[in-house]
């Protein structure tokens, strides 16, 4: 590629190394191409170069069409550098990167048809004979994603949004310390459209399923962003219903389903008071969120019916319709927990959409018969999670889930559900 166009690569704690074999050659290739860096070396942070959730799903789509290797996004986080991606695909190919050609650094990338040389392809159909068939070797999609592995405390269990990656937790995940693990839930479906599953209730039973593989009993520390959030509220539910504890509920920026909608004198009203208020900007505003709104729909219904044709293309949009279904049926019934709600400062639902009622706890004062804790957070309802809201973010989400295990460790384990029950 052309190495003039792009930025300089900037200042990581990682020592520039070269890429060693045509395998990481090539990546290090689409690397720069998707993120603009002039130069990567071998062991640079993918998400320390920049990488966002829309790149990773291009470079593995780019990773699929030309090694026919199906990853999931979270590949990223056990494996965020060159060399560990290169080392994950030659074990899917089943080849041993150690005969993989390594090419002289001034000889030219260009012109060649394959993203493996003819060394590699060799490498490759010699050991095919001897290769384990992928199904045999276990798929790599799981919805429980380890984030962060460190500390012996109970885990915190994370909920993805209605997006269905990640990426944007990465961050929190390493702020919120090594004291105690943290694990993302991320819905199944992006691999195989068969398993896409389109109610609340059927995807919470799915991560309880998972998550009690890893952790078979509570105290649980759950918590989701955005949609995330009801799905979490389900998963307490149900691990509830089966003797289990839940000693911590927390919602990032998260609403609570079926809000009470507001009627059309109502947002009329509400409107004018507004426009009195602010004026002008206001008028335009809403024109401007009417838009965006509209064009969102329409492009989630295009993706809705591509997916059927593309889905390895469209795999992401058809979890978020997925989740728009589930979500408008979902009508659950209270429980006895509390909850802590960190809402998002700027743009809250509360200052801009008219058509449903939304108060200071987003709503979850109707389906929490305990307390609803909220914390203000810097940003808006996507920024929260970017630096450097992030930062208070997590410090306020640390104290919390602190709060909530010393006092799990204060109560007797036979009285721990009982606890649960008083709304602790």
């Amino acid at each position: 590629g052309d190495d003039s166009a792009g930025f300089a690569r900037p200042e990581l704690v990682t020592t520039y190394v070269a890429p060693r074999n045509d395998l990481e050659r090539e990546l290090c290739d689409l690397w720069k191409q998707l993120l603009g860096v002039t130069e990567i070396g071998v062991h640079d942070d993918f998400f320390e170069l920049g990488g966002q959730s829309l790149v990773a799903v291009r470079l593995f789509s780019r990773i699929r069409k030309r090694y026919k290797v199906d990853l999931p996004l979270s590949t990223l986080f056990e494996a965020p550098t060159i060399a560990q991606c290169a080392e994950i695909i030659a074990q899917e190919l089943g080849i041993d990167l150690s005969v993989v050609a390594s090419v002289p650094s001034d000889e030219s990338d260009e012109g060649r048809s394959s993203l493996l040389p003819a060394s590699a392809e060799a490498a490759s159909e010699a050991a095919s004979e001897n290769r384990t068939p992928a199904a045999e070797r276990g798929s790599r999609w799981r919805s429980l994603v380890t984030m962060q592995s460190k500390g012996s405390r109970p885990p915190f269990v994370c909920v993805a949004g209605m997006g269905g990656t990640l990426n944007n937790l990465r961050k929190l995940a390493m702020l919120v310390g090594d004291a105690r693990p943290f694990y993302g839930l991320q819905p199944p479906g992006a691999d195989n459209p068969g398993e896409m599953l389109y109610s609340v209730e059927a995807l919470a039973a799915h991560y309880v399923a998972e998550l009690r593989r890893e952790q078979p009993h509570g105290p649980y520390f759950l918590g989701g962003y955005s949609g995330g959030g009801v799905a979490a509220f389900e998963m307490a539910a149900q691990l509830i219903a089966s003797g289990e504890t839940v000693q911590f509920l927390g919602f990032i920026d998260s609403f609570s389903p079926a809000l009470p909608q507001r009627s059309r004198w109502e947002r009329a009203t509400l409107h004018l008071r507004r426009l009195k208020s602010l004026g002008p900007r206001y008028a335009i505003e809403i024109v401007k969120r009417l838009y965006w709104s509209r064009r969102d729909r329409a492009k989630l219904r295009v993706a809705s019916r591509l997916a059927r044709v593309m889905p390895e293309t469209f795999r992401y949009d058809a979890i978020g319709v997925s989740w728009l279904v589930a979500e408008q049926n979902y009508r659950p019934a209270p429980q006895s927990l509390s909850g802590t709600l960190f809402r998002a400062r700027e743009e809250t639902a509360l200052s801009l959409w008219s058509g449903v009622k939304v108060d200071a706890e987003h709503g979850w004062g109707r389906y929490l018969r305990g307390s609803v804790t909220v914390q203000v957070c810097p940003g808006n309802h996507t920024t929260i999670c970017d630096e450097p809201n992030v930062r208070v973010l997590a410090s306020k989400l640390r104290a919390a889930i602190d709060a909530a295990d010393t006092v799990a460790e204060a109560v007797p384990v036979t009285s721990a559900a009982t606890s649960v029950a008083a709304g602790v």
